[in-house]
């Protein structure tokens, strides 16, 4: 079953009140059995030393909905502490289809957080993910990052990136070889600007990651970046060969290896000669 990947939902809770926590939601849609939900944050603290540490989202939790979900586990993180740009992405399995929503939160003092959630099926039901990284940066833009593991053609790598701004910040172009999913923040009176892109195919196979850029206007402090790769399922070895007997041709599933051939003394063939 090939990796396929779909923008199931996000929500933005930017504000330029820093002193408050941000208690919101994210729609998933209908989300299905046996895939991945693979949820990003990214949001940027006040000049407090409230919450551990500062303005950091909580795991999401489901609110409602008829999917049933397993626990939210960490991919990564980075940035923490006064007045930084923060970005986190979670890894959830699904147990159950249905619909869902998420409840998204922080631990308050922050700027508040945007969220986007994508789903993966057809990944690697041992170890879906593989090869975090994450860096920050007291400037516009992200140095390269190097994956802790090498992706294979069929896996995707994705990388979410968080920038602390001034209101009315321009977007992000994504990064090269990469097409941005999602893009948050920057708007009139938010202090955040996120950006969540995927790498697919032959180029997947590098372990080196660009992040997005943008041209810092009208003021960009600092900014957090991470990535991975989402591995797909191993392919099924099993193959399928034509067999032609008595005219008639069947299906067998597997490889084919004929017995010997043994002569058997006494018997006699279509010739009339003695074997």
């Amino acid at each position: 079953m090939a990796l396929t990947r779909s923008l199931q939902g996000t929500s933005n809770n930017g504000s330029t009140d820093g002193t408050v926590s941000h208690n919101g939601t994210l729609d998933c849609g209908t989300v299905t059995n046996g895939g991945v939900l693979i949820v990003s944050a990214g949001g940027t603290t006040y000049n407090s030393s409230l919450g551990t540490p500062p303005g950091t989202p909580n795991l999401p939790t489901k609110n409602s909905g008829t999917a049933t979900i397993g626990t939210a586990v960490l991919i990564t993180s980075a940035g923490s502490g006064p007045a930084t740009a923060h970005v986190s992405a979670w890894e959830i399995p699904i147990t159950g289809s249905g619909t869902l929503i998420l409840d998204t939160t922080d631990n308050g003092d922050t700027y508040g957080y945007a969220y986007t959630a994508l789903m993966y099926t057809g990944q690697d039901p041992t170890t879906a993910i593989a090869g975090a990284v994450a860096q920050t940066s007291g400037a516009a833009n992200l140095s390269n990052s190097t994956l802790g593991a090498t992706p294979a053609a069929d896996d995707e790598t994705v990388y979410v990136v968080n920038w602390d701004t001034d209101p009315g910040a321009v977007g992000v172009a994504a990064g090269t070889n990469f097409t941005s999913r999602s893009d948050q923040g920057s708007g009139s009176g938010q202090y955040i600007q996120m950006q969540t892109a995927t790498r697919a195919g032959s180029v997947s196979t590098s372990t080196t990651v660009v992040y997005g850029t943008q041209d810092g206007t009208p003021a960009v402090f600092t900014g957090a970046g991470i990535a991975f790769i989402v591995k797909a399922a191993a392919t099924d070895p099993t193959g399928t060969m034509a067999v032609t007997q008595d005219a008639q041709t069947m299906t067998a599933t597997g490889t084919y290896t004929p017995p010997p051939v043994t002569a058997i003394a006494g018997l006699w063939n279509s010739g009339r000669r003695r074997i």
